[in-house]
């Protein structure tokens, strides 16, 4: 009953019959809803343009799902929703300082969500806090007791943890990735380092195009939005789709087989790691300018940035999540990201609770300064 555009021209007018099922479940448990938030056009990138990003207008939100995160960073709202295909929920938590959770793939019902790639797609909340995300997380789940919040208190003593390393530790903001050693410090000392095959980030980039722009093509032709409003697209969004349609369905086979394959090489390095969970940073850089994504030049650049740490985990569908954990010499926010294995949601959300119990990072607050420019 409230229009509902995806960021796009495209669906300017359009106007849902029906909640979405995550929507649906956090109405009858009393949510008030105070508005939609904005998201990258189709969620389909990490800008989330025209939205800012509160602690300093000048930088973009993250995205896609910018809008949720910048409401929530501003105080417009105790938590979000979002989508999270590649990095969508984590990517914005980590840029505008809040808590966001990737949870296992299909944990939390997807249905009435407009898709972008439909075997990476997650719905996950976004907060302040670890225990907003899990309260939240119940909801989403349809838990009639609460079970992920009434986790956060068990004993957690003995969890085991692991640093990731390869492109999480090489490729990654020197500024940046002090912050996250540090805070790793917080939740263990000494962590062993393991990184996953393959090693080469753009080995993976090519994997994870070849699903999900073959998937997201298919999602807007069945729905009569590709080609018959191609013109109604930004020029970014309609060269996707273009380059898509162009993908053939052996290289989308081969594309998921090898995701099986690589799913399998992160459960051999946890078997081998006897670790529980791992850390590692959430984004490279913080958040850009949006002078700098708006230069052609710069803007595939910090795109892969921006998902070159998180998009690995959806090609494997585990949870993850990304804590404030503190801010560059600039007053940019930097995330802590927690991965765990298939269904372990509790124990990630614990681990975000601990720290959040032994830091300050997340009570931080931005001074919103509107400027003439802006």
């Amino acid at each position: 009953g409230v229009r509902t555009t995806a960021g796009s021209a495209v669906l300017a007018d359009y106007v849902p019959e029906a909640d979405a099922a995550a929507v649906t479940r956090v109405k009858a448990a009393g949510a008030v809803l105070v508005g939609k938030t904005n998201t990258h056009e189709f969620a389909w990138g990490v800008f989330t343009p025209p939205t800012r990003n509160p602690w300093n207008l000048a930088h973009i939100p993250g995205g896609s799902s910018g809008g949720s995160a910048a409401a929530v960073a501003a105080g417009l709202a105790l938590g979000a929703l979002g989508s999270d295909t590649g990095g969508s929920v984590r990517i914005p938590s980590a840029c505008c300082g809040v808590t966001g959770h990737k949870p296992t793939y299909g944990l939390v019902d997807a249905a009435g969500v407009i898709p972008l790639s439909t075997s990476l797609d997650h719905v996950g909340p976004i907060a302040a806090t670890a225990e907003d995300c899990a309260i939240l997380l119940d909801v989403l789940t349809g838990q009639t007791a609460p079970h992920f919040a009434a986790q956060l208190a068990l004993p957690f003593a003995g969890v085991r943890f692991g640093l990731l390393g390869g492109p999480w530790a090489t490729a990654v903001d020197p500024a940046v990735l002090g912050l996250v050693q540090t805070a790793a410090g917080v939740l263990g000392t000494d962590l062993p380092t393991f990184t996953p095959p393959p090693s080469d980030s753009a080995d993976l980039f090519a994997l994870y195009r070849g699903i999900q722009g073959p998937e997201a093509h298919a999602s807007h032709v069945e729905r009569g939005w590709y080609p018959d409003h191609a013109k109604h697209y930004t020029a970014l969004t309609r060269e996707r789709l273009e380059r898509a349609a162009a993908i053939p369905a052996t290289r989308y086979v081969a594309a998921q087989r090898l995701r099986a394959s690589y799913a399998r090489a992160w459960h051999q390095l946890w078997q081998d790691a006897h670790v529980d969970l791992l850390l590692a940073p959430t984004i490279a850089i913080s958040a850009p300018t949006v002078a700098a994504v708006e230069d052609s030049a710069q803007a595939t650049e910090l795109s892969e940035a921006l998902l070159r740490l998180t998009f690995p985990i959806n090609l494997i569908g585990w949870p993850a999540m990304s804590v404030p954990c503190g801010f560059t010499a600039a007053g940019l926010p930097v995330g802590l990201q927690i991965i765990g294995t298939p269904g372990n949601d509790a124990l990630v959300l614990r681990a975000g609770h601990a720290f959040q119990q032994r830091t300050k990072w997340h009570q931080q607050q931005p001074t919103i300064v509107t400027e003439p420019s802006i």
